[in-house]
């Protein structure tokens, strides 16, 4: 749209007033020595005008509503490119891959629509522009035949129409251009399926029975240092995992790396005995709850954010809302929600992801952070609901919160990318001089 400004506060206005000028001085001309050819301009210009003027009625209309769809469109890339990692958590990236082919299917209709009135404008223009000229060359070779007129007059007044005719027919598509804002946008969606390795992964899992991290090394960048360096620990089904530490200590990296965020070397990852790299993506991320502190909130209503393809079920919805305390935060499910959640607080979008993550939740936990912006009060509301739902579940927990750390089977303490101790609570409190001085600074 700056482009369009520039062009149009420059070139093409620098156009208009110099065709309108000449135009003038032109017509004048030929009101004193072709009188006939004066009259005839003057008859079919209005006819020009008043055709082209509907005709780009006809175009700023498409153009708007083309605008409109390319808005919608612009809209929902932006809603995936921002929301990415909330998308890939929730493995909904067929969802929204569908909702993206949708509006663009909308938007090229649309844009498509513009693009023919556009043609038809300019064929019509192009039509008038060759009857004018048609007319005025038999016009000429009547008076020639008729000793009125002589060849070179002929050629003379050819050049004075075509003075006329370049500023009228320039006036007319100008007159189009300036209703319309034209706009492309080339087909792209490399946004969700990015894995590098999807050739080699052909094993599919229904459940995750054991995790098992093998001198695990990974880095962001080849010339960064290691984010994490020689992680090894086991995760068996059932059990609760902690993994705290001070932040950019690698706790969140590695729940990235297990639900295949970031792309990790072969044998250092195995799930139920498999390299993680030979285990199909969306089946892994279907057998995977991930719920972090900055899920996002997608345009469209409270239920939408929550089901997206699932089919509604009333009772387990409301049971979920009411047995984990939300019921005062989340009031009308109906309610449209801005971009990003704009409209909400802080605590009410971290609840909106719990109960999307809650109604869907599977066999396997993760919990980055996850109730950071929720007051004291409904957090312990939610792991009193969460305590029971999860008893027989996996869960692995990023926290900064000690005052649940006792329940945990197993504690990893995270520092520079390195594990430090590992063990229950009882364990590291008599063992753990680092565990003992992370469980001061935090207050307790």
């Amino acid at each position: 749209e700056i482009n369009f400004i520039e062009q149009y506060t420059t070139t093409v206005l620098f156009s208009l007033i110099t065709d309108t000028f000449i135009s003038i001085i032109v017509m004048l001309f030929l009101l004193k020595n072709y009188f006939y050819v004066f009259l005839f301009i003057l008859i079919v210009s209005p006819i020009i005008y008043i055709t082209q003027e509907k005709l780009s009625n006809n175009v700023k209309k498409l153009t708007k509503e083309s605008r409109v769809k390319f808005q919608e469109l612009v809209n929902t890339i932006n809603e995936i490119v921002f929301s990415l990692q909330s998308i890939l958590s929730l493995n909904i990236g067929k969802y929204f891959e569908k909702k993206y082919i949708e509006h663009q299917d909308i938007e090229n209709k649309a844009s498509l629509n513009m693009t023919k009135e556009s043609l038809k404008a300019n064929m019509i223009q192009n039509f008038y522009v060759n009857i004018i000229q048609l007319s005025i060359l038999i016009y000429g070779i009547y008076s020639i035949l008729n000793n009125k007129m002589t060849l070179g007059t002929l050629i003379s007044l050819n050049m004075y129409v075509g003075y006329i005719i370049s500023p009228i027919d320039r006036l007319a598509k100008n007159k189009i251009q300036i209703k319309q804002l034209y706009i492309y946008i080339e087909r792209l969606f490399e946004i969700i399926n990015f894995n590098t390795n999807e050739d080699i992964e052909i094993n599919e899992i229904s459940e995750i029975k054991s995790i098992h991290f093998n001198n695990l090394r990974f880095k962001y960048n080849s010339y960064e240092e290691y984010t994490l360096d020689n992680i090894n620990f086991t995760i068996n089904k059932g059990e609760k995992i902690a993994i705290i530490g001070k932040s950019g200590s690698g706790k969140s990296t590695i729940v990235k790396l297990l639900f295949k965020m970031l792309n990790v070397d072969n044998d250092m990852i195995y799930i139920n005995d498999l390299d993680i790299n030979t285990i199909n993506k969306d089946s892994l991320r279907n057998n995977i709850s991930y719920i972090f502190q900055d899920n996002c909130i997608f345009r469209g209503n409270v239920l939408n954010n929550i089901l997206f393809d699932n089919k509604l079920d009333n009772d387990k919805l409301n049971r979920i809302i009411d047995e984990i305390g939300l019921k005062d935060l989340i009031q009308d499910l109906n309610i449209e929600l801005s971009e990003n959640g704009k409209n909400l607080s802080g605590g009410q979008k971290q609840c909106i992801a719990l109960v999307r993550a809650l109604y869907n939740i599977s066999d396997f936990i993760i919990l980055d952070e996850a109730f950071a912006s929720i007051d004291v009060l409904n957090q312990n509301r939610i792991n009193n609901y969460l305590r029971n739902e999860f008893k027989n579940k996996t869960v692995i927990t990023i926290t900064h919160k000690i005052n649940l750390l006792k329940e945990y089977d197993k504690i990893i303490i995270m520092d520079n990318g390195v594990i430090r101790d590992i063990g229950t609570h009882n364990y590291l409190v008599k063992n753990s001089e680092y565990y003992k001085s992370f469980l001061e600074n935090e207050g307790a």
